[in-house]
């Protein structure tokens, strides 16, 4: 085939014959030159494992390309923000090994003639480890310092390195430089893929791109002040020396927000069909527009007319002409995503859901659609757009952690359809484990929110034109998910970073980091979701007031220290104390973070505390109390107020229903269901003669039994609606014994009533002799029944210990008369009433 000429004028190598890609069935008419219909056309081919069948080469048992999560990334304008600020943000969504620390890099001056090495990019922990990112030693990725292993990286390549690098904040990619550029990253699926160069994989062969996102992330960070120069040189470097992506199959492409002062950009790229150069796209996101890539691809058209807001690879036009995609002499634009794009992965609105819902949030009059047909085809969502209202730093953070909240598609709270009713538990989480090495056989997928347990950390990057760079540039940082973090901020003037931002990560647990504060934060959360969410969102809440209060002060303090020493033209012109001035008014984001550490840790033990054994304690003393005022009693120790702990809060109805509650073992089966009497009533009102009741009786009879239990009454559960235990013995008590027993009464003599009243008599006289025993204080307390018939004889409660059995059975009084015991009479009694055998009591 023909070579491609890129952008940096060198020569390419020929491409590889291809076949058109594959496409899903389509229900459109596209342009007779577009990929998409010739895709139609043709055979289903898998088009990757054709790139790179000529490769060959074994596969290193050290090479394992990072895993492909998914990140969203949002860009805002500065005419659509309140305050001017320029604002990126980003969530790094992959999984429980990627490296969240957030590192700083310092500026360094570079010997003439240098280079600057490339490193592979695993973007798990560690991510580095090595002393060439900068001219002297960056603490964090000294080789055996912590958990870092004793061995460097070696480097994949070399390019040129310039004078001087600027100063930057890093986590997987980079962040936020002391010129206040910022970068936010998206990984996409592409058409083509590539290996790193030197390694090898099945069916790709050995690699030949030397450069990751990661690693053109960086070279932007330490090169570059304004975004537009940013992604030129990004673009360059790419075609010149390769691109490759997180993945291998998924994850092949991928996307930036570039930011500064002024502009905001989204930069698409993916490997050439050879795995050897690149293509890449850029537009410009207008200034008065948000846009949000939720790894896909959202450039459409390429306006090769308007060199303003968009930028390009020749290699773009290129391929798509040489593979017979796009011809200029159609007059159509060339549409990038429906060109370079492989659609969604995962599952169909897997990124495009998340574009609908950040609309929803900003830009609700828009009234789109949450459907759609397919990604590529139907362009569901506009590249950008205008905000109903302005927006601001907290804005963005708050869709950052959003579910879907108050839609069809929530997975959170109140507002989850009831399709996930059983899935978010009985306090409706939205943490749904993916089930990948869990749900072998079982096909399905939950829905792709914005916020998501596995982030590994998020954060916002503001650019201030109106500001000085060392205060105007901040890094809201974020460690571990968005939902259940605080995000920090830190000033692209800071020196260094705090211990507790720069340490922390999934391999080790460390109190003394933001990271596993907030970890414990959401792990705490999901005891009792809805109701621990309300108060992490307060807590959010005020630690941003806080944050915001702090960031006015340093702005303040910049502002003044920069009105002292503006002109340097003056002899009284100090500039050490300057930049001392500024140094010590940034340094307050450090101790800012310190205590936000301690005040995240308060928040876990609170919802230990609060919410721990299904319990809800009472905190009134502080919003983060750990302590629950106990009871207050009078002088002889009675409860006069109780403490305020709600035992068993119990459970959603809704969700009882659903997990099958009613279905579960049955509440005790009383005397009536067994169809004989115990004795429990007053058998002369009419009750010999009483037809036994229904089953439905009998089970409001037993919940009246359970309930009387917690008021001291009816301990044994059965008997009649009037006629309990306690009225039993004050009827005793009272020696009235006309109508006792029922055999004596003339009115009740009939022989269906005899078994009832034998038992009448059975039970008056066990109780007589627990009477006995309680009153001689010789009777052992053995269930709930029996101190209920101590209780009711008006012996009183005794030491149950007191007079209980030896290990032989034998009680402790010094009487050997065993005929005389009641400990054992009582005994012989229950077990002769079980075997039938007593005075002539049936067995039933």
């Amino acid at each position: 085939a023909a070579s491609i000429r890129p952008s940096s004028g060198r020569t390419a190598p020929p491409l590889v014959s291809l076949p058109p890609p594959p496409s899903p069935t389509m229900k459109f008419a596209p342009s007779s030159s577009s990929p998409l219909r010739a895709a139609s056309s043709s055979s289903s081919l898998s088009l990757l494992p054709l790139l790179f069948l000529s490769f060959g080469g074994p596969l290193p048992s050290s090479f394992v390309l990072p895993s492909v999560e998914g990140c969203t990334t949002i860009a805002v304008g500065r005419l659509a923000t309140i305050d001017g600020s320029v604002l990126s943000s980003h969530s790094n969504d992959g999984e429980g090994t990627t490296d969240p620390r957030l590192v700083l890099v310092p500026s360094s001056v570079w010997p003439s003639d240098s280079t600057r090495k490339i490193f592979y990019s695993p973007e798990s922990y560690p991510r580095y480890v090595g002393y060439d990112r900068a001219s002297m030693p960056i603490r964090e990725y000294e080789p055996g310092r912590g958990d870092n292993p004793t061995v460097s990286f070696e480097p994949l390549c070399e390019i040129p390195q310039v004078r001087r690098t600027y100063r930057y904040m890093e986590e997987t990619y980079g962040a936020l430089n002391e010129r206040q550029l910022g970068i936010s990253e998206s990984t996409c699926s592409g058409v083509f893929g590539a290996a790193p160069k030197g390694m090898h994989h099945p069916g790709y062969g050995a690699g030949r791109a030397c450069l990751s996102i990661d690693a053109l992330s960086q070279i932007a960070m330490e090169r570059h002040s304004r975004a537009r120069d940013a992604i030129g040189e990004m673009g360059r470097l790419a075609v010149r020396y390769g691109f490759y992506g997180a993945g291998l199959f998924e994850g092949t492409a991928e996307s930036l927000m570039v930011t500064d002062v002024a502009e905001a950009w989204v930069f698409h790229i993916l490997p050439d069909p050879d795995g050897s150069s690149a293509i890449w796209a850029a537009r410009r996101v207008p200034d008065d527009s948000f846009a949000v890539v939720p790894n896909a691809f959202i450039i459409r058209e390429i306006d090769a007319d308007d060199a303003t807001n968009y930028m390009w690879s020749d290699s773009a036009f290129d391929v798509a002409e040489k593979l017979g995609w796009w011809s200029p002499s159609s007059g159509e634009k060339l549409d990038f995503t429906a060109t370079y794009s492989d659609g969604e992965y995962s599952h169909k609105y897997y990124s495009g859901r998340r574009s609908w819902g950040v609309y929803r949030k900003f830009a609700p009059s828009l009234d789109l659609s949450a459907e759609y047909e397919e990604w590529r085809i139907s362009d569901p969502y506009p590249f950008a757009a205008r905000p109903d209202a302005k927006l601001c730093v907290e804005d963005v953070a708050m869709v950052m952690r959003s579910y879907y909240e108050d839609t069809p598609y929530s997975q959170a709270g109140n507002s989850s359809s009831k399709l996930n009713l059983l899935a978010g538990g009985p306090w409706k989480s939205p943490d749904h484990v993916a089930g990948d090495n869990s749900t072998p056989g079982i096909v399905g997928n939950w829905e792709r929110t914005v916020g998501l347990y596995r982030t590994s950390d998020s954060y916002i990057a503001q650019s201030r034109s109106y500001l000085p760079d060392a205060a105007g540039g901040i890094l809201w940082y974020g460690p571990y998910a968005a939902p259940y973090a605080s995000y920090v901020p830190f000033a692209g003037g800071m020196t260094s970073l705090p211990r507790s931002a720069t340490s922390g990560h999934h391999m080790r647990l460390d109190k003394t980091t933001l990271f596993w504060a907030n970890r414990y934060v959401g792990n705490y959360a999901r005891l009792k979701w809805i109701d621990t969410m309300r108060e992490v969102k307060a807590f959010q809440g005020r630690m941003m007031g806080e944050f915001l209060e702090l960031q006015s002060d340093v702005d303040a303090l910049v502002v003044a220290a920069l009105h002292r020493h503006r002109d340097i033209s003056d002899p009284d012109y100090d500039s050490v104390s300057y930049e001392r001035a500024v140094a010590d008014a940034v340094d307050l984001y450090s101790d800012n973070a310190e205590r936000t550490v301690s005040l995240t840790w308060d928040l876990a033990d609170h919802l230990m505390f609060k919410y721990a054994d299904g319990q809800i304690h009472s905190t009134p003393e502080s919003p983060l109390g750990t302590h629950t005022p106990p009871r207050a009693y009078d002088a002889r120790g009675s409860t006069v107020r109780e403490a305020e702990v709600i035992d068993q809060p119990g459970y959603p109805n809704e969700w009882l229903e659903k997990v099958g509650y009613g279905d579960g073992p049955p509440p005790p089966p009383n005397c009536e269901e067994l169809e004989w009497r115990c004795g429990h009533a007053d058998d002369d009102n009419n009750n010999n003669n009483e037809p036994h009741r229904t089953r439905t009786q009998s089970q409001s009879r037993t919940q009246q039994a359970q309930d009387d239990e917690t008021e001291g009454g009816n301990l044994r559960g059965g008997g009649d609606e009037e006629g309990t235990i306690n009225e039993e013995m004050a009827e005793e008590e009272d020696g009235d014994d006309d109508n006792k027993g029922g055999a004596d009464d003339d009115d009740n003599d009939d022989d269906d009533d005899e078994e009832t009243t034998m038992m009448g008599e059975a039970w008056r006289e066990y109780l007589a002799k627990k009477r006995e025993a309680y009153e001689g204080g010789r009777s052992a307390c053995k269930s709930r029944g029996d101190v209920a018939a101590a209780l009711l004889s008006g012996g009183g409660r005794k030491e149950c210990a007191a007079a209980a059995p030896d290990n032989n059975g034998n009680d402790d009084d010094d009487d050997d008369d065993d005929d005389d015991d009641p400990v054992k009479e009582d005994r012989k009694f229950v077990q002769d009433r079980e075997d039938g055998t007593t005075d002539g009591v049936s067995a039933k």
